[in-house]
């Protein structure tokens, strides 16, 4: 193998936050998927039938608003999440839109509950602002529909942790203690989509900064053979490059494709793929 080469390994996330993340979506999937509207009002919550009790005069005009923001809040969460799932890239920000519907779809059904209890009717849509953004949202697509919802998830926890830490000392108890039960969650849910952020943020702009070094490298030198590792890693390399057309040679191992771009020889491994010995003796790999 022509000694004029480099090596340029697979990009992955620097930041020990993302393995938390990971470890957070892997048991937030243990329960199934919720299809039921987010708290939405019912004939109970409507009225005092079926034995719920009538306290909604005990109720302040503080916590009424909060329960009212809060539910469309949540149901912006839920709708959001079910949109896109399916359609992002990521697949730890697909998990992470499951884990949404999961856990504010059940807050949101404690939410119901409480309403009913105090006689509260709870909006039946998002409202204008959480529909703008989900309308925006759909407009989207590719990596810029992921990057688009992980925005409006950091926003919206965001916003959500401020307006809970606002309201922990509720008048009603009641209200209390759905609020710091639920304020839990909404903070475990803002750690892992940070984590998410910032590992696919570092990852992404890690790849373009080799690529645009490698382009130099080779520009500058007399290289005549890439090894690289990662097929996002190596889409960056010959985007930099203005690589259009590859050429192939030969399969030097499962996987493991020789390639040629005018006088560049380009060798490309799955980062999912082990890296055999033989590739390591012709690339001088330890």
């Amino acid at each position: 193998m022509n000694s004029k080469h480099i090596h340029i390994p697979m990009i992955r996330s620097l930041t020990a936050m993302a393995a938390l993340a990971a470890a957070s979506l892997a048991f937030a999937q243990d329960s199934q998927p919720s299809q039921r509207e987010y708290a939405s009002p019912t004939a109970k919550s409507r009225s005092n039938d079926g034995g719920i009790s009538n306290s909604g005069d005990k109720l302040s005009h503080s916590d009424r608003n909060f329960i009212e923001k809060a539910a469309k809040s949540g149901m912006k969460e839920v709708e959001i999440s079910q949109a896109v799932l399916g359609r992002l890239s990521n697949q730890s920000v697909q998990q992470f839109a499951q884990m949404m519907v999961n856990d504010h779809s059940k807050a949101g059904d404690e939410l119901k509950a409480l309403a009913g209890k105090k006689n509260v009717t709870l909006p039946q849509t998002m409202g204008d602002d959480h529909q703008k953004k989900y309308d925006d949202l759909q407009k989207k697509s590719g990596t810029d529909f992921d990057k688009a919802y992980i925005n409006a998830m950091v926003d919206g926890h965001e916003s959500a942790v401020n307006d809970f830490k606002k309201n922990t000392d509720n008048s009603d108890a009641d209200v209390k203690e759905w609020v710091n039960k639920t304020a839990g969650i909404i903070r475990k849910h803002q750690k892992v989509i940070i984590a998410i952020d910032e590992s696919s943020a570092s990852a992404a702009e890690l790849r373009v900064t080799m690529a645009k070094a490698v382009k130099e490298i080779v520009q500058r030198g007399s290289i005549k053979e890439i090894f690289i590792e990662g097929g996002s890693t190596a889409s960056a390399i010959l985007q930099a490059m203005d690589i259009k057309k590859l050429e192939p040679i030969n399969e030097l191992e499962r996987g493991v494709v020789r390639m040629k771009a005018n006088d560049l020889f380009i060798t490309v491994k799955p980062g999912s793929y082990e890296l055999p010995q033989l590739v390591k003796e012709l690339y001088s790999i330890k």
